[in-house]
């Protein structure tokens, strides 16, 4: 049927209607009826096109085809419903707004912010996979722009092609910056099959394409919106039957009153119709009155289809939380749960037939428990009965297959005869709940036969004798043989185990002739081949005596002397005494060693000394250098000799022969009588000069070296220091007193140092920088009073030592001076002294605390803004420092400022006086309110005699506010018009 267009609608429908809505009489006004015809038109239209987008989404074939196509699908899916809307509004006889103009405002307007936001964000998560992959020529290829498949045969136009480039402009330019920007950024990037498999599995993720197939209805529907729109601003027709939302928010507040309260059926029957009257449209003020009230002879339900609520949807979605609220956790309870769905149905108007959503969770409920109840051991059984035998069956059927093992590549006959046997038993059980266990038997028994015979992927298999004699081998080969008591042992084994191989001795073959290799090669003692067990052992015995005896030999090394030499000879004779060759080898170690002490006793140091006579010499000088101490006396050198005699006789020389020896012995008893480097006639003399030594050494351990920090004092410690070095009377004092000199000469040059590259002129400029620094350091910028007063001392007591007076030292007193004057410093007002600093720091305190309250005046200020400005100017007035001038001055510029937005009625309306500026802002005052009852203008009416003191006019001079209340007040009482369309009817008739 054709759809009406919008003049047909205002003319015919512009009447009201009248019904029964819960017992109690329910009136549609005409302007009411006029905008649900107009919205039922539009959600028909929007319905029709969420049903053609969900029938192209299911034709996408993968991400690309729906990033590049979906938005030209939805153009093409609510074509329709655009056409309607220009029909519509060329109807009313609007004709200065073109088809163009209208799909511009359509598109460009807020209407499709659902498609919109729904398609971006699968173009984001598209946009994410190409961001990450560490491929740009292939992101590319991937993001290559497809030509759309669904394009508009009947409008076009630059609003719809920006619009729908606009969704996609993200994801088209993301390639131009992979090529440099994410190339080499490797570390979170992915591969192109990890991209390909997130690319597919965002297109299989229907939750996002069913949100975008919805988006489409909410983005159609909202083209009534836009008619609305067009319509009330091009023509006289008001549409006041919509809902606004202070008539959502008042109908939800008194739906949530009613739902939480108790009331009589026929005052609650009243209230419900007073909410829908202000929003028949909301789903959930049906669902929860039919969940609390039923609607058993369907009154509800026929009442919404008007309104073109989804009653069923609403209804069946009650029931189905019904049922999942009552369904249970047993069997029992979902039975139970069944007769009641259908009992609920009925009370909430829903026939047998309408309520297939329900009874589905019901049914699927119970089939769960019935093939819960069937299942044994994860097998589903046909019937209960089944399940019951299968249960009886089933521990004994664990309990022996509990026993069975895998088999390794160890197992023999003995485990698959077990196995057999095992089988066999499980096997005579009735139910199906065997046959898993059966397989797994079967599975182990082909595993064993597989490992037995070795057989692998790409060998030969074996045969069962093959297999044996190889197992057999493996067996023995893998024994650990060490003796010939262990190798007979091995023998009756081997024997014993070809039973349960399957083979006889001639076929285990390979196994005994390697327990025969064994048996040879534990003849074999120390690399020696013995004919026989008997010659074996007893090399074997000897063997351990011999390597007993070399262990303990030590090889020869640089420390070594001659009486290692004759323990090697000793050791060889005992060796030759054994009777089997296995001491050979040993005999031949010994000689070795002999050999090799002979070079290494030669060899002192890096030198290798032809004879051991000359390499004696040089080891027993060597050794008398060890053993005489540093700062040796007499006494050290008798016992130092005493030592050396000892060790001459290990090396096979005499004291005289050791000539350098005796030449070290003579030069240390001349050192005896030297003192720090001078040398002393006599004994007495010596020990005399050590003792002036002593002294002057603890005199210069308290001298330092002149470095900057020192001052005049350390200059006159040097010349007391030399005269005392001066005093004393060995020749010892001669270099200590040059050294005081010298750091006398280099004082003078580190006190004019005055940093790492500059030095002063003279002691005066240095002594000035010095005291400077010194100030600095003590009250550096930002110190307190405190730093100040130890600036002030540590000069006084510094200047002496750098031998000036404060008349001199003016950059150090100027510098502790600037100080000062920044500690008396509050909020930038430099006060005369620490007294008016701290007053005026108090009184800062105080005045912010005054001004933390103010604020600049905001647009439309009241009188007592003003007010409270000039108490606190007379506040700060009357306090004594200088500190309060800067916040006086806030406190004007916010006076001036105030008067200026006072009288500021509009963006570019400025009144001439304060009495106009009031009389313009208590009229928008009262035209801000709105109003239902004669009460709500009352209540205004009380307010506005609140506010116009703050105004600074009297009611009297409020004459246009007062008016318009009085106005509004009779329109309420009856005296305005019915409708307001009634007015331009007769612009429709021809």
């Amino acid at each position: 049927m054709q759809a009406r267009d919008l003049k047909n609608i205002i003319e015919s429908e512009n009447h009201e209607l009248k019904t029964q809505f819960c017992n109690v009489p329910f009136t549609i006004t005409p302007d009411r009826n006029i905008y649900n015809i107009i919205r039922n038109k539009y959600k028909e239209l929007a319905l029709e096109a969420q049903t053609k987008f969900a029938e192209i989404n299911e034709q996408f074939e993968d991400l690309d085809d729906l990033i590049n196509n979906a938005p030209s699908a939805f153009v093409y899916c609510i074509e329709k419903a655009l056409l309607e809307l220009i029909q519509d509004i060329i109807s009313v006889d609007i004709y200065t707004i073109d088809k163009d103009a209208v799909v511009n405002m359509a598109f460009d307007g807020v209407y499709f912010d659902e498609f919109t936001e729904a398609f971006k964000v699968i173009d984001k998560k598209y946009e994410k996979i190409l961001t990450d992959l560490n491929d740009a020529e292939y992101a590319r290829e991937l993001r290559k722009e497809s030509r759309p498949r669904w394009q508009s045969a009947t409008f076009g136009g630059n609003a719809i092609n920006a619009w729908s480039n606009q969704l996609d402009a993200t994801a088209m330019n993301i390639t131009e910056g992979i090529a440099y920007s994410l190339v080499n950024a490797v570390g979170n990037m992915m591969s192109r099959s990890y991209a390909r498999s997130q690319i597919k599995e965002l297109f299989n993720t229907m939750s996002l394409r069913q949100d975008m197939v919805n988006s489409v209805y909410d983005s159609c529907f909202n083209l009534h919106l836009l008619l609305l729109d067009i319509v009330e601003k091009n023509t006289a027709i008001k549409f006041d039957g919509t809902v606004s939302a202070a008539d959502t928010q008042k109908a939800q507040a008194m739906f949530n009153n009613m739902m939480s309260i108790s009331l009589p059926p026929e005052k609650r029957d009243a209230f419900i119709v007073q909410i829908f009257e202000l929003d028949p449209y909301e789903d959930s003020f049906y669902s929860k009155l039919i969940d609390t009230m039923g609607d058993e002879d369907d009154s509800i339900g026929k009442f919404s289809e008007f309104f073109g609520v989804n009653i069923f949807d609403i209804k069946n979605d009650i029931l189905a939380r019904f049922v999942n609220d009552n369904i249970g956790e047993t069997e029992e309870d979902a039975v139970k749960c069944k007769g009641l769905m259908e009992e609920y149905a009925a009370k909430i108007g829903l026939s047998t037939v309408q309520i297939v959503q329900a009874r589905n969770i019901v049914e699927e409920r119970l089939k769960y428990f019935n093939d819960l109840y069937c299942t044994v051991d994860g097998v589903l059984m046909d019937s209960r009965a089944e399940a019951d035998l299968a249960r009886e069956e089933l521990p004994q059927i664990t309990a022996i297959f509990e026993t069975v093992t895998k088999p390794t590549d160890k197992s023999d006959l003995d485990y698959e005869n077990d196995l057999i046997e095992k089988r066999k038993q499980i096997d005579s059980f009735k139910t199906k709940v065997k046959d898993k266990y059966l397989e797994s038997i079967d599975a182990l028994l082909s595993d064993f036969d597989r490992l037995f015979r070795k057989e692998g992927k790409f060998d030969r298999s074996l045969t069962r004798e093959e297999a044996g004699a190889i197992r057999a081998f493996e067996y023995v080969k893998g024994m650990r043989i060490t003796s010939f008591e262990e190798r007979d042992n091995a023998v009756k084994m081997l024997t014993e185990r070809l039973s349960h191989l399957g083979i006889t001795e001639a076929q285990a073959e390979n196994a005994y002739a390697y327990l025969d290799e064994v048996e040879k090669n534990l003849c074999v003692i120390d690399g020696i081949q013995f004919a026989n067990r008997e010659e074996a052992l007893k090399a074997t015995a000897e063997l351990n005596e011999i390597t007993a005896i070399v262990n303990a030999v030590p090889k020869p090394d640089k420390n070594s002397v001659l009486p290692y030499e004759k323990m090697l000879d000793e050791t060889k004779a005992k060796l030759e005494s054994y009777e089997t060759d296995v001491k050979n080898k040993y005999i031949g170690i010994i000689e070795q060693y002999k050999a090799k002490f002979d070079t290494t006793f030669r060899t002192v140091g890096f030198t290798v000394y032809e004879t051991r006579k000359e390499a004696a010499a040089q080891r027993a000088l060597n050794f008398a250098k060890s053993v005489i101490p540093k700062g040796y006396t007499e006494q050290d050198l008798i016992d130092a000799r005493q030592k050396v005699d000892e060790f001459l006789l290990t090396v096979g020389i005499t004291f005289e022969e050791a000539e350098q020896v005796s030449e070290l012995f003579r030069q240390c008893y001349l050192n005896v009588n030297t003192v720090d480097g001078i040398a002393f006639n006599s004994k007495e003399e010596a020990e005399a000069a050590r003792a002036e030594l002593a002294e002057i050494t603890a005199i210069m351990s308290d001298v330092p070296k002149p470095n900057p920090d020192l001052l005049l004092d350390y200059e006159q410690k040097l010349f007391d220091v030399k005269a005392k070095l001066e005093s004393y009377k060995t020749p010892v004092k001669d270099k200590y007193i040059a050294i005081i000199d010298d750091y006398i000469t280099k004082f003078d040059t580190t006190f004019k140092t005055t940093g790492a590259f500059s030095k002063a002129e003279t002691r005066q400029q240095a002594a000035q920088i010095r005291a400077l620094k010194l100030v600095k350091s003590i009250a550096p910028t930002g110190c307190t009073y405190d730093d100040v007063d130890k600036a002030i001392k540590a000069l006084d007591d510094t200047l002496p030592k750098l031998g000036i007076d404060k008349t001199l030292a003016t950059d150090a007193t100027d510098y502790i001076q600037a100080q000062e004057d920044k500690l008396n410093t509050v909020d930038g007002v430099v006060l005369p002294d620490r007294e008016n600093a701290a007053l005026a720091k108090k009184e800062l305190e105080e005045i912010q605390n005054i001004m933390f309250k103010v604020a600049p005046p905001q647009n439309e200020p009241l009188l007592s803004y003003e007010r409270n400005l000039l108490e606190i100017e007379d506040k700060l007035s009357q306090l004594r420092t200088l500190v309060k001038d800067k916040y006086i001055g806030i406190i004007k510029k916010h006076l001036v400022d105030f008067d200026e937005k006072f009288r500021k009625v509009s963006l570019i309306k400025t009144a001439a006086t304060r009495e106009e500026a009031a009389k313009e802002r208590a009229l928008k005052f009262v035209k801000s309110k709105t109003y239902n009852t004669v009460t709500d203008v009352n209540n205004v009416r009380n307010e506005l005699a609140e506010l116009l003191p703050e105004l600074g006019i009297t009611s009297e001079q409020a004459t246009e506010a007062n008016e318009y209340l009085t106005n509004t007040e009779n329109k309420l009482n009856g005296t305005a018009p019915q409708s307001k369309l009634k007015g331009v009817f007769g612009m429709f008739k021809k």
